[in-house]
């Protein structure tokens, strides 16, 4: 099995329309996706 990750390090995180592309071409592929949040304290 590949193991890939990603950081998204923009502020406002991932929006609708991105989240919607990755959904799409994650759906042609036969795989399992983990969509993490880490909040830091202010």
């Amino acid at each position: 099995m590949v193991e890939k990750k990603y950081t998204i390090t923009s502020e406002t995180g991932i929006h609708a329309r991105p989240a919607t592309q990755l959904v799409n071409q994650a759906s042609q592929y036969e795989s399992e996706i983990t969509l993490e949040h880490k909040r830091e304290k202010k």
